[in-house]
């Protein structure tokens, strides 16, 4: 922020005030960028330089719009599932309606995973530390999702019956 409020002019055309003496004042006609140290400079938080920022905004909004997308298609899928195993008729085959099943579920657990991956990319614009914490933290919640848990020795199972 400019705090140098020497020569100040009125632009007619724009219809605006700037400072000729400084080269950020406020509601300038031409194009110029406020140079600010961020708030975050430290190298605590990583580095905030305009191709990093780019490169981690990009790669979080590619995750993000991919994981939209499969979830998109997925709920697409399951609801062409839906219809498919609801319907009657000579005409549907058993294995067309299991392979659209299959692709929803499928689109819907790439969709799932990454979003987990997403969350990541997003905390890394704050810095490497969060990224580390939520990548550990991503471990353990996707070890979760994956294993099933095993049952105590007093509980049965569940049998399949032919």
């Amino acid at each position: 922020m400019c705090t140098n409020h020497e020569e100040h002019t009125y632009d007619h055309n724009t219809h605006s005030n700037y400072n000729n003496s400084c080269k950020h004042g406020f509601g300038s006609s031409k194009q110029q960028c406020i140079q600010c140290k961020p708030s975050f400079s430290s190298g605590f938080f990583g580095s905030k330089s305009d191709t990093i920022f780019l490169l981690k905004y990009a790669s979080a909004s590619i995750c993000l719009l991919i994981s939209f997308l499969c979830s998109s298609m997925a709920i697409g899928f399951l609801i062409d599932a839906n219809f498919l195993m609801n319907a009657y008729g000579d005409f549907l085959s058993g294995g067309y309606t299991q392979s659209v099943l299959e692709k929803g579920f499928t689109l819907a657990f790439v969709g799932n995973r990454v979003f987990c991956v997403a969350i990541p990319l997003m905390l890394w614009m704050l810095g490497p530390v969060l990224v580390f914490l939520a990548s550990i933290a991503l471990v353990c919640l996707l070890h979760e999702f994956d294993y099933v848990p095993k049952f105590p020795q007093g509980q049965k199972r569940c049998t399949n019956v032919k």
